[in-house]
């Protein structure tokens, strides 16, 4: 008697149809596949097995878009029903959520969980007798608030933009995003809990998305931006960016400093870099987007501010002035800079004198030495661009106040200029630049921008006003100064 062939099975997709043993095969997940037998040289025609789902419930996937909500935050949580096998079902039952502890938070029918009182609660869903895993959910009280205010223009044209975005992301992979209502003037003032931001994404629609890297909001305080020109996307080429660098302390031209452009706002990888040439110039060809703008030279302080290059078009970014190093352990250095318009701002210095008065530094009154300290008004610029540069070469033990006072528009209440004229103050100490305040929006004359208080030396306390208001006449800037919250120190 002869014994009969040997057959065998195979699959062409073991994923939904498996083969075990020689002639047996067992559905795995829903689809098609075809099986064939075969016996030496010798095969079959394909059978098409259509395998269907098993849309028994055996198991609930919970997730959540937040492990962790502030008080009357929010968590949006999704469920999803899996067979046996691990794979969901064609038809998903209704759920039902739960938190174990609504004192803390609260779910509701859709899932959407509201943050009640610091604290924990497990959550669940539920469909018949099957529940899923519990998930933690921590809710925590609100965070101090900052605010951070951006002002958002068209880089060829300058005019105000809206229906901006910005999208705060901390260090860990969270991100806030923030639509303010539309500005005419293109200020936005975005309120956000006080923290140390890994990235800042700005939007809009047809225009290249700028992104800031580790800005700090301080609670309580507002921080000024400086402001963002937003590139057309249709903008291509090569476009040209020059200056002229000066001494801050002698308004004189500086000579090999080195000017280094680092793509994006906040300076990755080098572009290009060029010195500055015996008259403190300096040109650089860059093709369109955003730079961080760096100027460097020995025994000077270096710094940094941003540019958007246009292509086809020639960028003036007007005078920048570097610090030298400070040698002093009780040396300070204020430096102003400013744009084209208004031509003349001032620097102004306040502070307690030994008579039991307050010293008042400005242009009228340049310096003030007695036996308490030693201030200096190093430069004085009256036709734009600036450096207006005030040094402390000896700490007046006390509160200081620096303020910028509109010359060219004194007196005007409605004024806007100042708070268009891109003023920047570098506040500098040793061999560091420890503090940049940009001047924020507002109507007037006068910019109060910080305090120092050098009450103890060893641990001065330079707290941001950041306010604009009006005063009129220069020997009217000498007023008490609100004071707000200080800001660490190196």
């Amino acid at each position: 008697m002869t014994s009969p062939p040997a057959i065998s099975l195979t699959s062409s997709a073991p994923d939904v149809l498996a083969v075990s043993g020689a002639m047996t095969a067992a559905g795995v997940k829903a689809g098609t596949a075809n099986l064939i037998a075969r016996s030496g040289s010798v095969t079959s025609n394909a059978v098409s097995v259509t395998v269907a789902q098993d849309n028994t419930l055996a198991s609930i996937q919970l997730t959540c878009s937040a492990d962790s909500i502030e008080t009357s935050g929010t968590s949006t949580c999704t469920a999803r029903g899996l067979n046996s096998a691990g794979a969901p079902l064609t038809t998903q039952p209704a759920f039902e959520f739960r938190s174990s502890n609504a004192a803390v938070a609260t779910i509701s029918p859709g899932g959407v969980v509201t943050g009640v009182t610091p604290g924990q609660t497990s959550l669940t869903a539920r469909s018949g007798t099957v529940t899923s895993p519990a998930l933690t959910l921590t809710v925590t009280a609100p965070a101090a608030r900052g605010t951070m205010q951006v002002t958002v223009r068209d880089a060829s044209t300058r005019a105000a933009l809206s229906g901006v975005s910005f999208e705060f992301c901390r260090t860990t992979p969270t991100c806030v995003t923030v639509r303010p209502a539309d500005n005419p003037a293109g200020v936005y003032n975005l309120d956000v809990p006080g923290d140390t931001y890994a990235r800042l994404v700005i939007r809009k629609d047809g225009y290249r998305e700028g992104e800031y890297l580790n800005l700090t909001v301080p609670a309580g305080q507002t921080t000024v931006l400086e402001p963002f020109l937003a590139l057309d996307q249709a903008i291509q080429g090569d476009g040209t960016v020059h200056g002229r660098v000066l001494d801050a302390t002698t308004g004189a031209a500086l000579a090999g400093v080195t000017i280094t452009a680092r793509a994006g706002l906040s300076g990755s990888q080098v572009t290009q870099s060029v010195t500055s040439d015996a008259s403190g110039r300096y040109s650089l060809t860059l093709p369109t987007g955003y730079y961080a703008l760096s100027a460097s030279k020995s025994g000077y302080i270096s710094t940094s501010s941003t540019v958007s290059v246009i292509g086809q078009q020639t960028v003036d970014v007007g005078d920048r002035a570097l610090s030298p190093e400070l040698t002093g352990s009780g040396e300070w250095r204020f430096v102003l800079n400013w744009g084209a318009e208004p031509s003349d701002l001032d620097s102004h210095l306040t502070g307690p004198a030994a008579d039991g008065s307050r010293f008042h530094v400005a242009w009228y009154a340049r310096t003030s030495t007695d036996s308490l300290g030693s201030v200096n008004l190093d430069v004085d610029d009256t036709d734009s661009y600036g450096p207006e540069t005030i040094t402390v070469t000896e700490t007046p033990e006390g509160l200081l106040r620096y303020s910028v006072h509109d010359y060219s528009d004194r007196g005007d209440s409605q004024s806007g200029a100042l708070s268009s004229s891109g003023a920047r103050v570098q506040v500098f100490r040793g061999t560091a630049l420890i503090a940049t305040y940009n001047v924020p929006s507002g109507q007037g004359d006068l910019w109060t921008v910080f305090t120092l208080d050098l009450t103890d030396p060893n641990t001065p306390k330079l707290v941001p006003v950041n306010t604009i208001s009006t005063v009129g006449a220069s020997e009217q800037v000498q007023r008490t100064p609100g004071v707000k919250h200080p800001i660490s120190l190196p």
